[in-house]
């Protein structure tokens, strides 16, 4: 984020995990983002809200929309532990709701197709999908080990594309992981990261490892970001 402009498009995040780490961690970091819910005392979801900024119109005379914030879209693809389905089968926010409510709307375990061509699902699946498509478009794959044949077709539909790239931080050993690779290591805009480095504890797809070596990378004042080979055995790892 510090490195975006105000004019640049929103961030948008797909996540598979229904609990609230990622909106702890956008408010704790002061990052304006949605869900896709309304505002107001009765919240419920509406596909649109991830089309909106907030902009200064102050000087629209000059036909120029300035975005306010630096923004995010949070797309909560298997549904979250503070939604619920009202009687009218809406989605709504109860942030005192029990996760083990039958009204709960979270993705089945069980993933099927019939499930996804359901509201909200059909439309985040919708969303996910168009936002790959994007011109210039580059996917950080984190944490994700490739359960979820649907998500992985979506993705696999937009690696022909020649200004698609996807990143993986993942480990070869995991198999679901290493097939999805090993589909597609022959095209050069799909990347794996993963194995380990000497001065590091923790492997390179953990997410402690991600957050540290992600802003050395992306910073302006870094020219090269060099990895030091070494006699580290590998051979468990080999990524």
């Amino acid at each position: 984020f510090s490195l975006r402009s105000y004019k640049d498009p929103k961030i948008s995040i797909f996540t598979t995990n229904y609990d609230l780490y990622n909106e702890y961690a956008l408010e704790r970091n002061k990052i304006i983002y949605t869900t896709g819910m309304s505002t107001g005392i009765n919240r419920f979801f509406e596909v649109n809200n991830f089309h909106y900024r907030l902009v200064d119109d102050t000087n629209r005379y000059k036909e120029i929309w300035q975005p306010t914030h630096k923004a995010a879209n949070l797309y909560k693809i298997h549904g979250s532990i503070n939604w619920r389905f009202d009687s009218k089968k809406n989605i709504v926010i109860e942030n005192n709701h029990s996760p083990d409510s039958e009204t709960t709307a979270i993705y089945p375990t069980a993933m099927k197709n019939r499930e996804t061509a359901e509201h909200p699902y059909s439309e985040l699946f919708r969303e996910f999908s168009i936002q790959l498509r994007r011109p210039n478009s580059t996917l950080l794959v984190m944490g994700y080990g490739f359960p979820d044949q649907h998500i992985n077709n979506i993705i696999a539909q937009n690696i022909s594309n020649e200004d698609f790239n996807l990143i993986i931080f993942g480990n070869h050993s995991e198999e679901k992981c290493r097939d999805f690779f090993e589909r597609y290591e022959g095209y050069p805009n799909v990347h794996l990261i993963g194995g380990s480095l000497p001065d590091r504890k923790s492997k390179l797809s953990y997410f402690d490892t991600i957050v540290e070596i992600l802003p050395e990378i992306a910073s302006p004042n870094t020219s090269d970001y060099n990895i030091e080979e070494s006699d580290t055995d590998y051979s468990e790892d080999p990524q």
